[in-house]
């Protein structure tokens, strides 16, 4: 239960202390919940890959790193692009951040910033069970959402290969039809051979015979 509870003030820190260097355009709620699943991946899954992160990107790490505390703000080109990256989409990426946003709403002025060293120490709450449920559905809907993210690649992925599959039969029926010419080609070359030796031998023959009946007698 513990680790539950640490997991729990672990995404609601992740939202509370999200910069606001750019307070316009962080308070635009698309913004927000880009930002504050990018913040979760920064400090949780990619937290040793930033460096891929950016380079999947096209960005350099230094700006990644901007983006997240605050002092750059991202155009929605690169929003997209740190999106592709981590492996969704970019409606995919903010309905994750809509899902951690709700949760951290859900309990605003019901739990005080903590650092995660002092978490552990924290008196498990009535509501312990409420938030445990909450994320729980937001873990399906995760895994819901890579799902279909899965079946869609996968979809491709099998019309590719029926693609491929029909264009190598294709080939193969028009080899097999190529080669099935060139063998009616070939016999009938081997039989106008065989004809023409008859007509050459036929040949030699009556020369011979013409020059036999113009040999003087001995």
């Amino acid at each position: 239960m513990s680790i539950k509870i640490i997991r729990n003030v672990h995404i609601i820190l992740v939202v509370h202390f999200i910069p606001y260097g750019h307070k316009d355009k962080m308070e635009d709620p698309r913004y927000e919940k880009f930002i504050a699943y990018l913040k979760k991946l920064s400090i949780s899954s990619w937290h040793r890959r930033m460096g891929t992160m950016a380079q999947e990107a096209g960005i350099s790490q230094g700006y990644l790193s901007r983006i997240i505390n605050g002092k750059n703000i991202a155009p929605y080109n690169v929003q997209v692009a740190i999106a592709k990256a981590c492996g969704y989409s970019y409606d995919e990426f903010l309905q994750l951040g809509q899902d951690m946003l709700q949760v951290a709403n859900g309990h605003r002025g019901t739990t005080k910033h903590r650092s995660i060293k002092n978490a552990e120490t924290v008196p498990c709450r009535d509501d312990s069970a409420l938030m445990e449920n909450e994320l729980t559905q937001i873990l399906k809907d995760h895994i819901e959402t890579l799902n279909q993210h899965f079946k869609r690649e996968r979809y491709t992925y099998e019309r590719t290969i029926a693609e491929l599959r029909a264009d190598l039969e294709r080939e193969r029926q028009a080899h097999e039809s190529a080669m099935a010419e060139l063998r009616k080609e070939y016999r009938e070359l081997k039989a106008e051979t065989k004809e023409l030796r008859l007509e050459n031998k036929q040949l030699l023959e009556e020369r011979r015979a013409l020059q036999q009946k113009k040999a003087p007698p001995s």
